[in-house]
């Protein structure tokens, strides 16, 4: 078996295009703590990172993650070529920028920015959020996948991730108790699917599902309960060409194989909500990739 490699997972970078605008949902939509401006973005805390969002300026879209330590960093840096993948070093400044002590910057197969890090800066302080939002942190990622065998095996044989289960060819990735911090949608394009934020009880949940509604955010999935790992959803739509989600996870389970489900409807939503702006989120648009 691969050794756990992966520690957490850190922070996303988001393209937008109006700054106010994005910094503005940010707060009022998403419950976020304004962390300060960095070199042209605007961070956001979730809990104890310094960091867990950025909205950018610039067009790449990107995903922080916390590697274990040192050694299993240069493991990393040493088998990614080997393995076909492009990737490289940050220097110290982009590194200072990141609050980092280090960064391997990597492309998946289908062009995702993967920033692996190690050891990123936590604060003392409390995350106080604008308004009582339940918060926990960044909870999950949905990533966008043109080829999702090769970059299910980026994840498992060289990032250490273990495949927690699949729907249809949607494959979630697990590194710690959470039952899965990325999902992998089979797509025509990469880039990022969704952003989830974990909250404390559903009853946050629901109460973000009103207050969405009352300010005519527009839902796109949800609320809905994921069958493939038990958590419940809530997604809609925001700044970026990309989805926003709070998440209620399931009690963490005791382990056991990943289970397969069939790409039909109530494996998207036990309940039968269903998504129809989002294709790779569509039980009748999910691209299949399986041979």
């Amino acid at each position: 078996m691969t050794q756990a490699r992966l520690a957490a997972l850190c922070y996303a970078r988001v393209p937008v295009a109006d700054a106010a605008a994005a910094a503005q949902f940010a707060e009022a939509t998403l419950g976020l703590q304004r962390a300060g401006d960095v070199a042209g973005e605007i961070r956001w805390r979730s809990g104890p990172p310094a960091w867990s969002l950025a909205l950018t300026a610039e067009a790449q879209q990107g995903l922080g993650l916390e590697v274990a330590d040192e050694a299993a960093l240069a493991a990393i840096a040493a088998a990614l070529p080997r393995e076909g993948f492009i990737c490289s070093w940050a220097d110290r400044e982009l590194c200072e920028q990141r609050g980092v002590a280090q960064a391997l910057l990597v492309r998946d197969a289908s062009g995702n920015a993967l920033e692996l890090v190690l050891r990123p800066r936590l604060l003392a302080s409390r995350f106080f959020p604008p308004h009582d939002s339940g918060i926990t942190g960044l909870h999950s990622i949905g990533l966008r996948s043109m080829d999702v065998a090769r970059d299910t095996r980026l994840w498992t044989s060289l990032l250490g991730a273990r495949v927690a289960g699949r729907v249809g060819d949607i494959t979630y990735l697990a590194f710690d108790d959470a039952h899965h911090r990325i999902a992998l949608y089979p797509s025509d394009r990469a880039g990022l699917l969704y952003i989830g934020f974990g909250v404390a009880d559903f009853d946050y949940l629901m109460q973000h599902n009103y207050r969405l509604e009352a300010q005519q955010t527009r839902i796109v999935h949800g609320p809905g309960l994921e069958a493939v790992s038990g958590s419940s959803f809530l997604r809609f739509a925001g700044p970026g060409a990309l989805a926003w989600s709070f998440v209620h996870p399931a009690a963490p389970a005791a382990p056991r194989a990943p289970r397969q489900f069939a790409l039909a409807a109530e494996a998207f939503c036990a309940w039968g909500s269903i998504c129809t702006e989002l294709p790779e989120l569509n039980p009748h648009h999910a691209k299949r990739q399986t041979p």
